[in-house]
């Protein structure tokens, strides 16, 4: 369920001042991505169990979701990283990004 990417296209050394590593890791993490912008009772559900497992990192994940939610204030990403996140939401998603 809580799997990071292969290959991690985000500067962790450039973000690690503003951003703690925790929080890094649900950024990078494709589950909680879709977890977050397209939750369903499957990924809720298992998203639960790790919580109830790992309650130490629910600050983490909800600041990671506010920044995917883009309801932090933490701009942390050169604006072509953040374009490459944005796209890869909207793919996940199955969404057309807009212009």
């Amino acid at each position: 369920m809580f799997r990071k990417p292969f290959n991690n296209k985000l500067n962790c050394h450039s973000v690690s001042t503003a951003v703690n590593k925790n929080v890094i890791d649900f950024l990078v993490s494709d589950d909680f991505i879709n977890y977050t912008i397209n939750p369903n009772n499957s990924n809720t559900r298992e998203w639960e169990e790790y919580f109830k497992r790992n309650p130490e990192k629910i600050p983490y994940a909800n600041q990671a979701s506010k920044i995917l939610n883009g309801e932090s204030d933490i701009h942390f990403l050169p604006s072509f990283e953040m374009k490459e996140l944005e796209i890869r939401i909207f793919e996940k998603c199955g969404l057309s990004p807009m212009n």
